[in-house]
């Protein structure tokens, strides 16, 4: 009888440090793994060959509008992935005319995406 006296109190005295314990791990896990809204920033860089035979390089913003839902980072990155690659698709086609005038030689497209 005295051992599972003895086991009782000692299982009491541990509890508040496991409750302790377990709320911080709670805490942990819901801190890495929370869902929240993104936001993916694309830049569009555009060189083409000018009439004079001159390079141009310019630089086009994307929109940088924040994802309508929460996300997990995961989530996010896999979207502003696409993200980057439909706008650099979208803009090679209207530069190149659906593909039928193909870029010169030193031309080119290149889309950059950043989640924030």
């Amino acid at each position: 009888m005295d051992f599972i006296k003895k086991l009782i109190v000692l299982r009491n005295h541990n509890a508040p440090k496991m409750k302790k314990t377990f709320q911080l791990l709670t805490c942990i896990v819901c801190l890495t793994s929370c869902k929240k809204i993104y936001t993916c920033e694309c830049n569009t860089t555009y060189t083409y060959l000018q009439v004079d035979n001159t390079y141009k390089t310019e630089v086009y913003p994307g929109s940088n509008t924040a994802y309508s839902e929460k996300m997990k980072k995961k989530q996010a990155e896999s979207a502003c992935a696409h993200e980057q690659n439909a706008i650099e698709t979208n803009f090679t086609n209207g530069v190149t005319s659906e593909g039928t005038v193909p870029f010169k030689k030193g031309e080119s497209v290149s889309t950059s995406c950043e989640l924030h």
